[in-house]
Parts: C-alpha cells; structure tokens; sequence
C-alpha cells in the first residue's frame, strides 16, 4: 500500500515544524481625505463636459496591522486595508470607491501596497476597475497614527494618481 501505516508515521515523526503562535493584531480606523488626478482618455472626457481632472476624495479606511513579530508590537507589520471613498462632491458628482489593498509596512513607517479598486459614478452610471500600486509613510503622533500615502490606480481610460492623509487610532487589540 502506498500510504500504509508505516509511511504514515514516519511523516508525523519527520515533520518537525511546529505551527507558530498567531502574530500581534491590531484593528484600526479613521477618516482619509485628499485628491486624485485623472490622465489619459478620462482626463480629456472629463474637460470635454467641463470637470476638472482632479477630484477631492472623502472617506473613511479600516486597518488590521498583523506583526511579524509573535507577540510583540515592534517589527515590520503586514497590512490589509480598506477603503471607501466619496470623491468630486466640489464638482457635484458622487463617484463612491471602495479599495482593498494587501501591504506590507517596515519599523520606519514606510509602506507598500498592492490591491483592486471598484468605483461607481453618478454620472456614466458605471462601474470601473483598477489594480492600485501604492506606498508611503505612516508616522506615530501620540496614540494616532498619521498616513499619508501616494497611489497609483490602472485602469482603462489612463492611470489615476490619488494623494490620501488622515489619521487612524486603535479599535481594539485582537488576541
């Protein structure tokens, strides 16, 4: 027999590997605010009906910080994130955005990130993708933290390029 009982436990007794325990998690939250600027063919049909190329955004991000380091809060932290946002409300339109990103942020406060985009607009009645390459900074101000952070959305029609800060605090520690 292939996988006769003799091969069974000579598996359990090679595997050495033990499951480690679960990382530090924290969950955090708060308001996000800046701009995005369109290129491309979106940039020129938004002139050609008199918008602005650029947009103010309005939201609000969900953080879970899970550090490398068991047990611990120092170390570098993988990030999931998410985030909704309301952007062009100075140009009466309401494009709602939501953004998922996967990342990674070193001791330093520097980040990387990587995720998809879905954003509904008022004005095409349509919905539009984008993969979103971001990174920045995230600095410590007392129990705040404060992000601020460049992204990249590509999508058809051009890249958008988005500006957000704010700040986040802690919901609560997860155990």
């Amino acid at each position: 027999a292939l996988l006769g009982p003799s091969s069974l436990s000579a598996q359990s007794t090679t595997n050495q590997n033990p499951i480690p325990d679960a990382p530090a998690r924290y969950d955090l939250a708060g308001p996000r605010v800046g701009f995005t600027t369109f290129t491309g063919d979106v940039a020129e049909m938004r002139r050609a009906v008199n918008k602005s190329a650029m947009m103010s955004q309005l939201g609000w991000q969900w953080e879970t910080r899970l550090y490398a380091d068991t047990g611990t809060v120092s170390g570098p932290q993988f990030l999931l994130e998410s985030l909704i946002l309301v952007g062009g409300v100075e140009q009466q339109e309401f494009n709602l955005s939501y953004a998922g990103i996967f990342g990674a942020r070193s001791t330093n406060g520097s980040e990387i990130g990587m995720g998809a985009n879905i954003t509904f607009s008022n004005q095409t009645d349509e919905f539009t993708t984008s993969l979103i390459l971001a990174g920045g900074v995230t600095n410590q101000v007392g129990r705040f933290y404060v992000p601020m952070n460049v992204a990249v959305a590509i999508a058809q029609g051009g890249p958008r390029l988005t500006f957000l800060t704010g700040w986040i605090v802690s919901r609560r520690r997860v155990h």
